[in-house]
């Protein structure tokens, strides 16, 4: 189970760094 869990919030925290890029490519360009 907590494999699961942690497996779970690495994921969900691998799609918040994917869509944060996603959303503002310019930021992170000019930085």
């Amino acid at each position: 189970i907590l494999d699961r869990l942690v497996h779970g919030s690495i994921k969900i925290e691998l799609k918040g760094e994917s869509m944060r890029k996603i959303q503002s490519p310019l930021t992170e360009g000019d930085q």
